[in-house]
């Protein structure tokens, strides 16, 4: 499934911040201080304390979030991959940042390692469906 994701502008960092901190539970008022820890596939993991007074809900932990930065360490990719549960359909989100439109596709975890070519195949997609 590939979606165009047509908003106001987001910088990435500032979503990746929200995606991450309302996974591990932070409230939207707490500071969190966010490092990269090396994830699979030449992805990273934001990493952090664990909040003081974790927020709790159905929602909360059932994802994991990857996220990879360019060359400036810009964030250009963010991955969320929804852990084995009771979902019958495990899937990975990938929103990438493609100028002024940000893409969004949907793939099975099986493809998680073939995310750089996914991100690039639709990048392609986009600037083909521009230019046409």
């Amino acid at each position: 499934m590939l979606s165009y994701l047509l908003t106001p502008f987001l910088p990435f960092d500032v979503v990746a911040d929200r995606k991450a901190r309302s996974e591990a539970g932070y409230r939207s008022t707490e500071t969190v201080v966010w490092t990269d820890a090396p994830g699979p596939f030449g992805l990273s993991v934001p990493t952090a304390p664990p909040p003081p007074s974790p927020q709790r809900g159905q929602l909360i932990g059932k994802n994991d979030i990857y996220i990879s930065r360019n060359v400036t360490g810009v964030i250009t990719d963010i991955i969320s991959c929804r852990r084995p549960g009771r979902e019958p359909f495990q899937y990975c989100q990938h929103m990438i940042e493609a100028g002024e439109m940000d893409i969004r596709i949907r793939y099975a975890p099986e493809f998680l390692p073939d995310w750089e070519r996914l991100s690039s195949g639709a990048k392609d997609f986009l600037n083909c469906m521009v230019k046409g």
